[in-house]
This record gives structure tokens, sequence and C-alpha cells, in this order.
């Protein structure tokens, strides 16, 4: 599905490690209805490694070719870079409509993810195993969010996300897709709090007392007052 240009950010990652750069990487997926997914992959990198894995401006255009790879494929792709204390960070961004494809591009596999039925209730089941790509990092980090993570073998942060660390081994989850809030949805739920605030606000004004003044010698008085604290006449 995919091509070589497009796991470019891989062959970085292979490259960064044989040469002993010790790397940091953060994956994080999130899982939406009808299959559509983000994925955010960032890798950070001394700067004194980039110079034996070649150019700042080689390395760019290799992301701009995976980026424009991935496009070819109906992905949103973009990608960004900073310097971070002495290392330079590198920043993926994907978007997509297809399980498959999520698979293929993020972690080299188009099976890791595997749709299925549960008694009415779709659900999502992720495999996938790091190898020999990640042993030179220091550190490795996956993320993964749904609606609901029905069972993993990674830490489960809350119900629905669910996070390795240097994972040893097979990942494994099953978790539902999660609701993505469309522009209708945000309208409605924008009216529909500006329907409760504007009652609570109308509540609260009609509980606090209101001012007004005596008829007779015009001292200011509470509304709820039946006579003048001033000259003692009734209102």
């Amino acid at each position: 599905m995919t091509t070589k240009s497009t796991q470019l950010w891989f062959i970085l990652l292979i490259a960064f490690f044989l040469i002993g750069c010790r790397a940091e990487i953060n994956q994080e997926v999130t899982l939406y209805r009808n299959e559509a997914w983000q994925a955010d992959i960032s890798i950070k990198v001394p700067v004194e490694a980039l110079v034996l894995v070649g150019s700042p401006q080689e390395i760019e255009r290799g992301l701009n070719e995976a980026v424009a790879e991935a496009r070819t494929l109906g992905v949103q792709a973009s990608w960004k870079s900073r310097s971070e204390n002495g290392s330079m960070a590198y920043a993926m961004s994907y978007k997509g409509n297809d399980l498959a494809t999520l698979g293929e591009l993020v972690f080299d596999n188009s099976n890791a993810f595997r749709v299925s039925n549960e008694g009415g209730k779709r659900q999502i089941e992720f495999s996938h195993s790091t190898g020999s790509d990640f042993l030179g990092a220091s550190s490795y980090t996956l993320t993964l969010y749904g609606g609901e993570i029905l069972n993993s073998n990674g830490t489960q942060l809350n119900k629905n996300t669910v996070q390795w660390v240097n994972p040893a081994g097979r990942m494994q989850a099953t978790l539902t897709e999660k609701r993505r809030l469309t522009i209708g949805s945000l309208l409605l739920l924008v009216v529909v709090l500006g329907v409760v605030s504007g009652g609570g606000w109308y509540w609260w004004q009609r509980q606090q007392p209101r001012v007004v003044f005596c008829p007779h010698c015009g001292t200011e008085m509470s509304s709820q007052a039946v006579f003048c604290p001033n000259c003692g006449q009734k209102r």
C-alpha cells in the first residue's frame, strides 16, 4: 500500500538507532467512528547525531516526500520541527479514514487494526509488536485513545486511554471508537450552554433584592421593606 518514501520516518529511526543516538519516540493514535483516525508521531534526537544521518536539508526533503506520498493515499499529513535543549524534535501528524492505511503508514503493518462485532457492538482490535526497530531508543511510548478500552495488556490511564512505555513483545488492546464532535454538534452544545447559562443568570437576578426609594422622603430602601427606615412612612 505504501512506498519507501512514506515510511521514511521509520528509515530515519532505524538510522538513528544504528548510530546509537538514543532517540526518544512518542506515538499517539486516536480511533474515531467509521474508521477515522489521527496519529501524531514525535522523534527527539540529539543535534550532534543528525550530522551522522544527513544534513538538515536532506532530512527535511525526505519528510516532505513522506508527507506528499501520504497525501496520495488520501491522508492529511504534515510535519514540523523545533530545537529543544540540544536536541531536534520532529513531529509528524496524520489524519485518515481507513484503518488499513493507519496500520501500514504508522505501524508498517496493515493488519495492526481489525474490526469486529460483539453483540451488535462495533469494536477495534489492535495488535502490534515493536520488533527490533525501537531497541536503540532511550524511550518509546505509544498512547491509544478510543471510546472505551475493553481490554489491553498496556497501562489503562482512564476509560478511553491505554498506554505502553518501552513495551517488550506484542501490544494488544480491544476498544470501541471515539465519538467525534461535528460542527453541528458543537453548535448545538453552544446553544444548550447558552440557554442554561441564560436561565441561570435570569434566576440569579430574580433572587437579588432590588433597591427602591421611599416616595415620601427619597431614602434608599430594600424592595422588601414595608416601612421607610428613615421617616417611618409606609410605602
